[in-house]
């Protein structure tokens, strides 16, 4: 592949801006938006055993428990499953697939960030069991039955 000369002008401008530093103070400030919001959801669910990341590179690591750290694909299938009915596309991660990568685009903005956020938030609860009726999203639909429930 030889190349195209208008790919690699694109890419020196897609370069020239990420070097700028209002795109990566932009970057950083989204990443630290989003650790406070998923440290948030730490303390609050016991399932989460880790959040891990550099900038808004994060991941969400789902334990059984904290004391035994043992790893839970079943629970973060869950959590993929109650994101998605909400309309948010999450992705399984890690050697055991316990846990939750994500890496948003770098230029949405704090209300999309915040926005995806809680949707996340309320599908970690439902799939935790430490939602209550008033912190989800689709309260009062089939979405909140159990799975193998039916209607």
């Amino acid at each position: 592949y030889s190349g195209s000369p208008s790919a690699c002008a694109a890419a020196i401008r897609t370069l020239e801006t990420l070097r700028t530093p209002a795109f990566l103070a932009g970057a950083r400030q989204q990443g630290e938006r989003m650790r406070a919001a998923l440290d948030a959801l730490a303390d609050e669910v016991p399932q989460v055993g880790e959040v891990r990341g550099l900038g808004p590179m994060l991941a969400l690591e789902f334990v059984h428990d904290a004391a035994s750290r043992r790893p839970a694909p079943a629970l973060v299938a869950e959590v993929c499953a109650a994101a998605l009915r909400r309309g948010l596309i999450i992705v399984r991660a890690g050697i055991h697939s316990n846990c939750v990568r994500l890496l948003p685009p770098l230029n949405l903005d704090d209300a999309t960030v915040d926005e995806g956020l809680a949707v996340l938030a309320d599908a970690v609860r439902e799939a935790c069991g430490t939602a209550d009726a008033t912190s989800r999203s689709t309260a009062g639909s089939t979405a909140d039955a159990p799975a193998g429930a039916t209607a």
